[in-house]
């Protein structure tokens, strides 16, 4: 092939051959470092809207506790009666073996606004992580970018003020204040 392109042209042999090496090179860095960067974990800053345990029974999705800062909501029956109803839920081994004996698959879940986005992200941690975020607080968390909705590990943040122009949805007594004026 470099024969026949040398021939109509004389100086694109050399050419080619310098550059044929030098171009793989260059392609396998860029394929290096993309790989490298798919596979760094990002770090984000966000603020905990709701927090909440599900379980399989049956084929059936489950939730079995829901935390929204204001008041915390056992769902499953079986479970009312050995949760103390504090501000935060913490999840203990024995609770944890408790829910087992009852339901499978059992996920620990946080509901995340990020800082600057309007949207609420659902992320899938561990029973240590679970205990660890409090609602309504902000802290940094880190995922892993293949699994961008697993947090792996989180830092609380004690240092922000965070400042909240208005908020992404109306407030729900504005509208009840409009209809009854």
């Amino acid at each position: 092939m470099f024969k026949k392109i040398a021939e109509e042209i004389p100086c694109t042999e050399k050419f080619l051959r310098w550059l044929l090496p030098r171009g793989i090179v260059v392609c396998l860095g860029l394929i290096a470092t993309l790989v490298i960067l798919g596979y760094t974990p990002r770090v984000q800053t966000g603020i905990v809207e709701y927090k909440l345990i599900t379980g399989m029974n049956d084929q059936q999705l489950y939730v079995l506790w829901l935390d929204t800062g204001g008041r915390a909501i056992t769902i499953a029956e079986n479970l009312r009666g050995g949760i103390a109803h504090d501000d935060d839920l913490k999840v203990s081994q024995t609770f944890e073996n408790r829910i087992k004996h009852n339901f499978t698959d059992i996920q620990y879940r946080a509901s995340i606004r990020l800082c600057g986005a309007n949207r609420i992200h659902s992320f899938s941690v561990s029973r240590d992580v679970f205990n660890a975020i409090e609602v309504n607080s902000v802290f940094k968390f880190e995922t892993q970018r293949s699994s961008s909705h697993k947090i792996r590990k989180i830092e609380k943040e004690n240092d922000y003020v965070l400042f909240v122009s208005e908020p992404p949805y109306p407030d729900p007594n504005y509208r009840v204040q409009y209809m009854h004026e």
